[in-house]
């Protein structure tokens, strides 16, 4: 995943929960937009406050988007995707209508610089 976020344009993380991960994404992307899609509206308000310490003007200026939906839908405003991550917390079944081009991948030297 890691590879494939340095020259993507859009990653969307499902079940983005405290947006942590979505925020790596954005750091690792170096000219793309990282999209978090939450279910729980507690959970996308501190994920914001989380990322407006000290990311604000990525917020500001769309670098990182976190919004509330049924991330089984995925996000089809903003699609599509280079990247896609699943993470929610329970299985999730997606819609047949999202489109996964490639197979994700995964590594042990995939984490996020701080």
């Amino acid at each position: 995943m890691v590879d494939r976020l340095k020259t993507a344009k859009r990653a969307l993380d499902v079940g983005s929960g405290s947006g942590y991960l979505t925020l790596c994404m954005a750091k690792l992307m170096s000219d793309g937009v990282a999209y978090g899609v939450e279910h729980i509206p507690q959970l996308v308000a501190s994920s914001k406050q989380y990322v407006a310490k000290n990311h604000a003007d990525w917020l500001r200026l769309g670098k990182i988007v976190l919004v509330e939906g049924d991330g089984r839908l995925g996000l089809p405003a903003y699609a599509p995707y280079d990247v896609i991550h699943v993470g929610a917390g329970k299985t999730l079944y997606l819609s047949p209508k999202l489109h996964i081009s490639q197979p994700a991948r995964s590594s042990p030297r995939n984490s996020c610089i701080s």
